[in-house]
């Protein structure tokens, strides 16, 4: 079975993280900049640590993929 697209997905266990995040916002309600910019923050720590530790992998291999 495919995974559906995230516009069908109603199970808050199968939704991505933006959507998890505009569930937990909308759920509460108010005025929650904060807690929802600590949350992004949150969401987008892990992916940029990788980029960090791996930078020279990534940029190294741009050009060998650009000019095959």
């Amino acid at each position: 079975m495919e995974p559906l697209p995230p516009v069908c997905l109603t199970s808050p266990d199968l939704f991505t993280l933006p959507q998890a995040l505009t569930r937990f916002t909308e759920a509460y309600g108010g005025d929650m900049g904060n807690t929802r910019l600590a949350a992004d923050t949150m969401t987008v720590l892990p992916v940029l640590i990788v980029f960090v530790i791996a930078q020279r992998q990534f940029v190294e291999g741009l050009p060998n993929r650009v000019f095959e």
